[in-house]
């Protein structure tokens, strides 16, 4: 009888250490994430925002907090959102256009912005001159969602921490829905 209740002990620590494990498991599988950029976001930002674009392919996001637009990237694992304030690039601004192009780790070089010129603007049309090289020029057309927009270059604009500004001129056209021309500025 002592036998069986000490097997039945060890049966009972066996199962205990299996449950144990499957629920780390599942944690370091999970992630703990959020099942909602929303979610992932607020759990590190404590104040009202509002999530103005999403980039899916480069998991990449705008939001709004009272006065200022943020970007940053996200993580999705096993379907939960994961975010960090870690590269978070937020600014404020009074004219029509917030105009960063800014590199990041996880996307690489990225111009993102916010458009504020009181129509509803559609489309961005972005060139970059060379400032060594003036023929050389790399166009870059991005939809505005929200008043917001996210472009990829093609080549790369930071060299050996030298930013964009210090090569490159940026020329913005912005286009409403019908193709007319809502602003048209030399950035640099």
């Amino acid at each position: 009888m002592v036998f069986v209740a000490l097997n039945s002990g060890r049966n009972f620590l066996v199962k205990f250490k299996l449950i144990i494990a499957a629920t780390l498991v599942t944690v370091v599988v999970t992630g703990c994430g959020h099942n909602s950029l929303a979610s992932a976001i607020g759990a590190e930002w404590k104040v009202p925002f509002q999530i103005q674009m999403v980039d899916t392919k480069k998991d990449a996001v705008i939001f709004k907090d009272d006065n200022q637009y943020v970007f940053n990237t996200f993580q999705m694992i096993n379907g939960k959102y994961k975010y960090s304030t870690n590269g978070e690039d937020g600014w404020t601004f009074s004219g029509d256009i917030l105009f960063r192009a800014i590199s990041r780790p996880t996307v690489g070089d990225v111009v993102w912005g916010v458009i504020k010129t009181g129509k509803k603007s559609s489309e961005i049309q972005m060139v970059f001159t060379n400032q060594t090289d003036p023929s050389t020029k790399v166009r870059m057309d991005s939809k505005i969602r929200n008043n917001c927009f996210i472009a990829y270059p093609s080549v790369q604009f930071f060299n050996n921490g030298v930013g964009y500004a210090q090569n490159w001129n940026a020329h913005v056209t912005v286009y409403d829905s019908q193709g007319e021309i809502i602003l048209d500025e030399n950035l640099s």
